[in-house]
């Protein structure tokens, strides 16, 4: 009887503690804007006005680059620049200066390394 009790103990703690862990991860777009749009200002020194546009204009390519899932070969490589080119004009008609646009993009391909790198480090 004890071994059955705590049996269920354990399975009990370790559901909690799955289903807590679980909650810790939920996506919440709001949130991901506001620390982009911090780590923006703080790292590039961009205005308020500067980092809302960068966020804004990111967040409406994305679903167009996450779209690409499916394809393959050459006909992905083809689309994805032609996002990336609308993606940059959109930028520097919002920030109006092209060294700014160049220094946004280098930075945003430094953090998809970085994040790249945690992946495959497990983090």
């Amino acid at each position: 009887m004890k071994k059955l009790l705590l049996a269920i103990l354990i399975v009990t703690v370790a559901t909690i503690t799955s289903v807590k862990a679980q909650e810790g991860r939920q996506f919440d777009p709001a949130a991901m804007k506001e620390r982009q749009k911090t780590k923006l200002k703080e790292d590039l020194k961009l205005t308020d006005v500067q980092a809302d546009s960068v966020v804004a204009i990111q967040f409406e390519y994305m679903p167009k680059l996450r779209g690409l899932r499916g394809i393959q070969g050459e006909e992905r490589i083809a689309k994805m620049k032609e996002i990336n080119d609308a993606y940059k004009a959109r930028l520097k008609s919002a920030l109006k200066d092209d060294k700014l646009v160049d220094k946004v993009v280098e930075y945003q391909e430094a953090q998809r390394k970085e994040r790249a790198e945690r992946m495959r480090a497990g983090e």
